[in-house]
This record gives structure tokens, C-alpha cells and sequence, in this order.
């Protein structure tokens, strides 16, 4: 192997792979009516693009109620 070079053995990244990123917003409000009762109104927002998932294994096999990951470890 020459300087500057890499192995190229077990280097495979997918073309369509992007930089994933995420967006977060929130807001409050809180306002006392009397001293016994409280208005509160919270926002949430979220917004995530692109980002890596794993894969899902315990999805449903199709036409069935059994779930992947309960038949390689059954329950006693």
C-alpha cells in the first residue's frame, strides 16, 4: 500500500446518504387567573431530515401476528 492511499476493502458508503439535520422549536406561556387556577400552553415543534435509522427488526411478518425478533428468542 502506498502513502496517501486506503484500502478500499470494506469501505462502501452510499451515494444517496445526505448530512441529516434537525430543527427544534418550543414556546410557553403561563398565566394565572386566580390564586388556585393556572392557564399554561406549551408549542412543540420538530422537524429531522435525513437522518440515519437502523433498520426496524421487530416489524410484523406479513399475514401473521408474530413479530421477527419473538421467533429467534421465544418466550419460556
Amino acid at each position: 500500500m502506498t502513502a496517501g492511499s486506503f484500502p478500499l476493502f470494506g469501505q462502501w458508503i452510499d451515494p444517496l446518504l445526505q448530512m441529516p439535520y434537525q430543527i427544534q422549536t418550543n414556546a410557553g406561556w403561563s398565566h394565572e387567573l386566580t390564586p388556585d387556577t393556572v392557564f399554561n400552553a406549551d408549542f412543540v415543534y420538530s422537524l429531522g431530515r435525513d437522518l440515519t435509522r437502523g433498520r426496524a427488526l421487530n416489524q410484523r411478518i406479513p399475514g401473521t401476528t408474530i413479530r421477527r425478533i419473538s421467533l429467534c428468542c421465544p418466550r419460556r
